[in-house]
């Protein structure tokens, strides 16, 4: 078994997303277009992705609804190869070289 709770050999992953009474979102193995479906529904945005590599990507992460988006994306921005921009009414989200792959010659 796995911290998820999913079993070796299961081909579905385990996924949810708790919502507590004080405004705290829990996304448990969620693929980044289903959470931020939720997340841009909230702040009345559009959710773009550039390009399609890092919509399936799946997050454990919590969200405090109460927040600016700004702070959640910086959030988000830190995980590597990913990069979300609020512009106007739209969230994009674009994969990016690592840091250390733009280092090298």
């Amino acid at each position: 078994t796995h911290a998820d709770g999913s079993v070796a050999g299961d081909t579905v992953a385990t996924q949810q997303m708790v919502a507590g009474t004080d405004g705290v979102v829990q996304f448990r193995n969620v693929p980044l277009d289903s959470l931020l479906a939720v997340v841009g529904t909230h702040y009345q945005k559009t959710v773009v992705f550039v390009d399609e590599e890092p919509r399936t990507l799946r997050f454990s992460i919590e969200w405090n609804e109460p927040e600016p988006l700004a702070d959640f994306l910086a959030t988000v921005n830190e995980f590597d190869g990913l990069r979300l921009t609020d512009e106007r009414d739209t969230i994009f989200v674009e994969s990016v070289a690592s840091e250390e792959e733009e280092d090298e010659p």
